[in-house]
């Protein structure tokens, strides 16, 4: 779907940002289908060369449906509430005659595509900021020990990534897209976490890093909200989110549903 002119950088950018995400918003898969047939396809600069052509669905029923389950990982555990309204509606699927795979995964952890998304992230997002603040991280970057994965070592690493070192990481990026498409042969969904815990209280702290969340009555680092989004977004796979149900509180939890690539 074209970004051009609505999601950044700023006016007048010719440029799509990298691992943004848009698309539209439906009440029903079938609201989702004509929108995306209204907008999905090249943008004026392709168009005269290239047209969307994309392959029929693999699967029009549930018992047609292979769906791989991602939603427990000790790398980012989720609110209890949350994660037992998303097996309820995997189990739902099973029920409706799907093969429902509990324990599959793509051949990478949750901690290793985490890593190239955010340090591919942090890079994009670093473009867009003033100097001074690149210099800041490039300061702390210099206190970071080789193993730190901490969200403030990423955000330092991304943001100051020069040419080279970025030229690794969308091969790190290629190799995870490909063992993506070898999962893919075995399963047409994953099932998974949109985020780790229903809406929360906006916090204005200024330094995300001194953000907290808490996720099952323990402190989490807020940054942590961008992790379940990553093996969709860092891959470009489509992926959209459906509603599964309330918490006792009454928030909304939904659960995201990935695709393969075209």
């Amino acid at each position: 779907m074209p970004k051009r002119g609505h999601l950044s950088p700023p006016p007048g950018s010719l440029s799509e940002g990298d691992l943004s995400v848009a698309g539209p918003l439906a009440r029903s898969a079938e609201d989702l289908k004509l929108l995306l047939s209204l907008t999905a396809g090249p943008d004026w600069a392709d168009a005269a060369g290239w047209k969307l052509d994309l392959p029929p669905a693999r699967a029009r029923t549930p018992r047609e449906l292979r769906a791989a389950v991602w939603i427990d990982d000790e790398f980012c555990d989720i609110d209890r509430e949350s994660a037992d309204l998303l097996r309820n509606a995997a189990k739902a699927l099973q029920d409706a005659g799907a093969n429902v795979d509990w324990n599959a995964r793509p051949d990478f952890t949750l901690a290793e595509i985490t890593e190239c998304y955010l340090i591919l992230l942090h890079s994009q997002i670093g473009a867009g900021m003033p100097q001074s603040i690149r210099d800041h991280w490039a300061e702390m970057r210099k206190g970071f020990a080789p193993d730190d994965k901490s969200h403030a070592a990423l955000q330092a690493i991304g943001g100051t990534l020069s040419l080279a070192e970025r030229a690794v990481w969308k091969e790190v990026q290629a190799q995870l897209r490909w063992k993506w498409h070898n999962f893919f042969k075995s399963y047409d969904v994953v099932l998974s976490p949109v985020l780790m815990r229903p809406a929360f209280e906006h916090n204005h702290q200024s330094n995300w890093h001194k953000r907290e969340l808490d996720v099952n009555g323990v402190k989490r680092p807020y940054m942590d909200v961008l992790i379940w989004a990553g093996p969709a977004v860092v891959s470009y796979l489509p992926a959209t989110a459906a509603p599964v149900g309330v918490t006792s509180e009454g928030k909304p939890v939904g659960i995201q549903i990935i695709g393969p690539h075209l």
